[in-house]
């Protein structure tokens, strides 16, 4: 059982252990049962996109603001507690991999109670709450970030990077433009305070390049392996991006999300920083500034693009796979 849901950082990569499981089920002619369990209609798609079986559970969430939704929320955990119960008895998986986020809790709770052995991955440098919970109680954690380590005992944690999807590791063939292409995105859920400024700086900018701008989450797997592959540079968020950006190999300006939990995009940043990355504060964030760094990225793009690819671990959902195979 596969848990998570949410944003593209908590199920992209469940996807890509999903089908790296499945090219496993080929080589070693033999079913494996696999199922998604969690919260969220990007999860209930791709487990659709996958062919696969989808559980949803009601996932409480606690918001780091005063809301009394906090407060309505508290009165879903027991009957979230209750589907996740039922679902994870009536499957009764072998293993369960956790990913993190307020969705996988119950499901990850409803395993433990039920002595399924837990495997836990970290895509951030600063764990969440979740992962730092059962990243005590669970028999693996797997991390994309080296400064995560410190939160978790040394002997059941390994650093592998983020399980990336097939399609954005294959290489493609760079489709021919008049105009070094800049690639801008905000991920799953798109970034305004991006847009906003490439909006602004647009009319300048397109006399030298040519931009892709992904202003939303509704792009599917091939347009972003399309766009990495035709870009020249890449500006970002600082999500799990970034470990496609990596296996892209190509230079990286990092804009991390203001206000994110424990900060952990910038702490994101700065490590992918030491092979290259360009991090530009959301708060200084400009069209000149924006511009400026653009062109910096692209005249030193062999050298950035060196750099970053040294970062990428486009291993790291066959490891996860590995694991739960042999758990199974």
């Amino acid at each position: 059982m596969l848990a998570g849901g949410g944003t593209g950082g908590h199920v992209y990569p469940l996807v890509a252990v999903a089908e790296e499981l499945l090219v496993q089920e080929v080589k070693i002619n033999k079913k494996i049962g696999i199922r998604f369990i969690g919260d969220g209609e990007l999860m209930a798609r791709a487990a659709k996109d996958l062919n696969l079986p989808f559980r949803r559970v009601i996932a409480p969430k606690w918001r780091r603001y005063a809301s009394y939704k906090n407060i309505l929320d508290l009165f879903k955990i027991p009957l979230g507690l209750l589907q996740a119960f039922i679902h994870v008895w009536a499957y009764m998986p072998d293993v369960m991999l956790v990913k993190g986020g307020y969705a996988s809790f119950l499901p990850a709770l409803a395993a433990k109670l039920l002595f399924v052995p837990i495997i836990v991955h970290e895509s951030d440098s600063v764990p969440g709450k979740v992962n730092l919970f059962w990243g005590r109680h669970c028999r693996r954690v797997y991390l994309a970030f080296d400064h995560a380590r410190q939160y978790f005992k040394p002997d059941r944690t390994e650093v592998i990077g983020n399980p990336i999807r097939p399609e954005l590791i294959v290489p493609r063939e760079r489709r021919a433009y008049d105009k070094p292409v800049v690639f801008i995105t905000g991920g799953s859920q798109g970034a305004q305070a991006i847009n906003e400024v490439v909006d602004l700086a647009m009319a300048e900018l397109s006399k030298k390049f040519f931009v892709i701008h992904q202003k939303d989450g509704s792009w599917d797997v091939q347009q972003m392996a399309q766009a990495y592959a035709d870009a020249d540079v890449v500006v970002s968020r600082a999500g799990s991006a970034i470990f496609e950006i990596a296996v892209a190999g190509k230079p990286a300006i990092l804009v991390p999300l203001d206000g994110s939990a424990q900060n952990h995009q910038m702490t994101n940043a700065l490590e992918f920083a030491q092979h290259g990355a360009i991090i530009v504060e959301q708060d200084n964030l400009t069209p000149h500034i924006l511009m400026n760094e653009i062109n910096l990225a692209y005249e030193q793009r062999l050298e950035l693009g060196q750099k970053v690819k040294a970062f990428a671990k486009p291993d790291a959902a066959a490891i996860i796979a590995k694991e739960l195979l042999d758990v199974a």
